[in-house]
């Protein structure tokens, strides 16, 4: 079981056939390795990723996108607020990587995730290299906010 996490690398991220995005990673391996049955927050993060493309392309409003942007912060809060996950400060396999992208703004919003591989390593997947394998602290993993262990690990 010291290798489960090579059958991730690779795999494209999106939505599509084939396809994953951080959570839809983090559910398939947990699902997969674990046992675990976790929620999908698919229709709330489609529907912000809808509202920035329509945003981007000036066809939408700034009000939408943070309306959307809104929604899928809430899933996300309730998610870490939810009591099957704890907060854990040394990371093992299998544990969650909250991280959150670079931003301009004061406060750290969750906005990726990744499974930890063991205490130092994390596979996550972004659109420029797929699923992949780093380090937390390397340059290609977005600032870490904290770990999460699910109740049942």
């Amino acid at each position: 079981m010291s290798d489960w996490w090579g059958a991730y690398v690779g795999i494209p991220y999106g939505r599509g056939p084939g396809e994953l995005e951080c959570w839809g990673l983090v559910a398939r391996v947990l699902a997969e390795q674990c046992g675990l049955d976790l929620p999908a927050y698919g229709e709330t993060s489609a529907a912000y990723l809808g509202a920035l493309a329509a945003w981007r392309a000036g066809e939408g409003s700034s009000e939408t996108m943070a309306a959307a942007r809104a929604r899928m912060e809430a899933e996300i809060d309730a998610g870490r607020a939810a009591e099957c996950w704890r907060v854990v400060e040394a990371p093992r396999a299998f544990d969650v990587a909250v991280m959150c992208r670079p931003s301009r703004g004061a406060l750290a919003r969750p906005g990726h995730c990744g499974v930890m591989i063991d205490g130092a390593r994390v596979l996550h997947t972004l659109p420029a290299t797929g699923a992949a394998v780093a380090p937390i602290g390397h340059p290609a993993v977005p600032r870490l906010i904290e770990y999460r262990r699910h109740v049942s690990l």
